[in-house]
């Protein structure tokens, strides 16, 4: 049985929880993508807005200039599939709206 919203935005921000915990700043950016993807689909524009951003953040301090930096570490999470890459770029062009 496929879950709902509520519940694939409880699994992410688990995850994401555990990533900052465990201090992966590279799954924490990832799980942060995911988790503004999930809330812009219920239309919780804040919270994307502020999960777009700390992702942005994240993966802007990180560095990312080779191919095998930007491969994601997940291959999905929640439902959602991650960009083959993702960079600070990948987050920009995906919430244009919130102008990161």
């Amino acid at each position: 049985m496929a879950m709902t919203i509520t519940e694939r935005i409880h699994e992410a921000e688990t995850e994401l929880n555990l990533m900052k915990a465990t201090e992966n700043r590279r799954k924490t950016a990832e799980a942060c993508y995911v988790v503004a993807r999930l809330y812009r689909d219920i239309g919780n524009i804040e919270a994307a807005k502020w999960h777009a951003r700390e992702s942005y953040v994240l993966l802007k301090r990180l560095s990312i200039n080779t191919l095998e930096d930007a491969a994601p570490q997940y291959f999905s999470l929640a439902g959602i599939q991650l960009p083959n890459l993702i960079h600070e770029g990948v987050v920009r062009s995906a919430f244009p709206e919130y102008h990161l």
